[in-house]
């Protein structure tokens, strides 16, 4: 799938994550290899502008080449989505590990963030759900 030109790549020796805006609502994020700590800084000025800018955002991450994620990365993130949760209306991540989609799918009913972790078949049907308009246009 086309997701246009990247807006944000952020990456390492370890792994790198590439943030898409194919719509104003709508982030895609692609990442892979080992998700360190030092990659989720540079993205939150990213979403704080886009929380300023949009009402609710749609994101949907492609994890399914990451190989593991640091602690200090997760719970730095899901800290940000706790304390933004209304700001989102869904995120949705690609995973193939069912131990991570697990660690995913708590994280949200802890937080009562709306996120939540699927396979390939559904994170594709509902991301071409989501960009259905832009394809239209």
């Amino acid at each position: 799938m086309n997701f246009g030109k990247a807006v944000l790549e952020v990456k390492n020796e370890n792994g790198r994550v590439v943030l898409y805006r194919p719509l104003p609502d709508v982030v895609v994020a692609v990442s892979e290899g080992f998700i360190t700590h030092d990659l989720w800084p540079p993205q939150v000025p990213f979403y704080e502008a886009l929380h300023k800018e949009v009402p609710k955002l749609r994101i949907f991450r492609d994890a399914s080449a990451v190989r593991t994620v640091e602690p200090a990365y997760a719970s730095a993130s899901q800290n940000f989505v706790k304390a933004n949760k209304e700001k989102y209306a869904e995120i949705l991540f690609l995973q193939r590990s069912a131990v991570i989609a697990l660690a995913i799918n708590t994280a949200s009913l802890i937080s009562r963030a709306p996120m939540s972790a699927v396979g390939k078949e559904a994170w594709e049907k509902r991301l071409a759900a989501a960009l259905q308009h832009r394809q239209a246009a």
